[in-house]
């Protein structure tokens, strides 16, 4: 399913800290490429605004390794 999923990378990740994220069928798809096999967290328009609404905010800072 993954293959046919164009996944975009952040111009922030490197090597050791890349997550892609594409869109299939009205979702968004998130999966790391360091290991595509893994898996993937799909959310819906309104899940994935929200966590990116809380990202701008600074909500989720708390979890990032400075």
């Amino acid at each position: 399913m993954t293959g046919d999923i164009p996944f975009h990378i952040s111009t922030f990740s490197d090597s050791d800290s890349c997550v892609e994220v594409g869109r299939i069928d009205g979702r968004i798809v998130v999966r790391n490429s360091n290991d595509p096999d893994a898996g993937i967290a799909t959310f819906n328009d309104k899940e994935w605004s929200a966590f990116i609404a809380g990202a701008q905010a600074g909500e989720f800072d708390k979890y990032a390794q400075s």
